[in-house]
């Protein structure tokens, strides 16, 4: 190859990764870098007397592995059952472009194939003492798919390593004007990159960015529009849920959230789904919220609880979504901590109070993170993102200021009462609900609270315990809540 690039070589034991790597090597004139070459040479001076031992040299291998190709000017072809967890982070120091070709093969060939060779390999790889479970672990078993291109290549039958070098030159040479850093090729291959843009509707002239940094997804940026896909395999229930639930909204015409224009299913763009939405416009509410005063905080709650009102009041049954009553188990936690006839009665009025609210829509993870707003005026909320968790719920649920970061949870906790009071006030405001639910409501978060500090549930995020309170705190808060409703009981 005329430009130095780093072939990755992913997939899960017996998909045909070694063949394969080493047919790709050879038609692209690079040296291959095999993790099982290093290995079996290690096993020869070391003593190795069983599978944890064995795992051990493995890892060391795949050290090396790494560091011998770091050192190679022309780049490698590197052939290994590559973690994805651990690949990414090293394969971001490799000194050029990066390609990776993905091995996907059917359980039950790799398996077969696996089982056969173990005769013939080294025998301290140990591979007859290894279980089928061992052979499929999640981590090797999608591409590694840190933002360069992946070519997936069916390896249920052998495929042609010529025809598959082909496909990595045009991957670092794709051809036109696309630049090879492209974002576009994390998510297709250069070959169906003309497609790609079609069926989306990209203009070819449309500058695109990219944001890869979440969990589940992977998302392209045009001036227009947002294109999502799952990260892998594991992801592609949740995009299926935010599908459901952005058509929804979409065509309720509720608005500052993401506008569903497609959902592509072509076997020719790859095996997941791909979503493509409006862009929201304004910046990230995480980006800022550690600059925010207490009072742009409290108007950005109640303009954002009348958001959230907006979707609650959607009819909610038979939209195809899961159900989770998030209620009940804060019910049984106050019967729990009550100490008294009376407080045992609060909660019980609580518990009729609130479920006169029926099950609603949730988006089930809001937080900085997922609020867009305006630059210019930061309380001014101009979009709802990641809807993958959204779910059928109690309304409450909605306003558990628990999944929200480090940085409302640093600068603002001792706010939370007033910050949650604001929210509601919006959200009751536009629901037109009855003042006395507002206690309930309050009631509902104290003791969500408890239940996190005594590890019923646990935080999305960790926070010092200085932060988050003590139990003690915790208890006191949910009998004072018992106490204001125990006053409402009487009158």
């Amino acid at each position: 190859m005329a430009a130095a690039v780093f072939v990755i070589v992913s997939g899960p034991p017996g998909s045909g990764k070694s063949t394969l790597a080493a047919g790709v090597a050879a038609n692209l004139g690079l040296p291959l870098v095999a993790k099982d070459t290093i290995k079996e040479s290690l096993l020869d001076a070391l003593d190795v007397s069983n599978v944890d031992a064995s795992r051990m040299v493995g890892s060391a291998a795949i050290a090396a592995m790494w560091a011998v190709a770091r050192e190679s000017p022309v780049g490698a072809v590197l052939d290994c059952n590559f973690r994805r967890d651990s690949a990414r982070t090293e394969a971001m120091n490799l000194p050029a472009r990066i390609v990776e070709v993905f091995c996907r093969c059917d359980r039950e060939i790799a398996l077969e194939r696996y089982r056969r060779r173990a005769s013939s390999r080294h025998e301290g790889h140990f591979d007859t003492a290894r279980s089928d479970d061992d052979l499929r672990d999640p981590a090797v078993a999608e591409p590694v798919a840190g933002g360069w291109p992946v070519i997936e290549v069916d390896t249920n039958t052998w495929p042609h390593p010529a025809q598959v070098a082909r496909d990595i030159r045009a991957a670092v040479q794709p051809g036109g004007d696309v630049p090879v850093d492209h974002p576009a090729l994390a998510l297709v291959g250069p070959h169906r990159l003309r497609r790609f843009y079609e069926r989306v509707g990209i203009p070819v002239d449309d500058p695109v960015g990219a944001n890869f940094t979440g969990w589940s997804k992977l998302v392209l940026l045009t001036r227009d529009l947002a294109v999502l896909r799952p990260r892998d395999h594991t992801q592609v229930d949740a995009l299926r849920k935010e599908i459901i639930a952005l058509g929804l909204l979409t065509e309720l015409g509720v608005t500052g959230i993401p506008r569903l224009r497609d959902v592509i299913e072509d076997d020719e763009l790859g095996p997941y789904p791909i979503m493509v939405c409006d862009r929201l416009p304004g910046i990230p509410l995480a980006d800022i919220i550690e600059t925010m005063s207490a009072a742009q905080l409290g108007a950005l709650f109640e303009l954002l609880g009348e958001r959230v009102a907006r979707w609650h009041l959607l009819a909610a049954s038979g939209i195809g979504l899961p159900t989770r009553d998030g209620l009940a188990p804060i019910g049984r936690l106050s019967f729990e901590l009550a100490s008294s006839s009376t407080e045992r009665d609060a909660t019980t009025w609580a518990l009729e109070q609130a479920q006169l609210l029926a099950p609603v829509l949730v988006h089930g993870d809001l937080h900085e993170g997922q609020l867009l707003v305006d630059p210019e005026h930061p309380h001014v909320v101009t979009g709802v993102l990641d809807w993958q968790t959204a779910r059928l719920d109690h309304p409450f649920v909605e306003f558990d200021l628990c999944e929200w970061g480090t940085g409302l949870w640093r600068t603002h906790r001792r706010s939370f009462p007033d910050l949650r009071r604001r929210m509601w006030t919006g959200y009751a405001r536009q629901r037109r609900l009855p003042d006395d639910l507002a206690p309930v409501f309050e009631w509902f978060h104290a003791t969500s609270h408890a239940a996190r500090l005594l590890g019923q549930r646990s935080f999305p995020v960790d926070h010092q315990p200085g932060i988050t309170g003590t139990v003690d705190d915790a208890r006191r808060d949910v009998r004072a809540t018992l106490a204001t409703l125990g006053r409402g009981v009487q009158t």
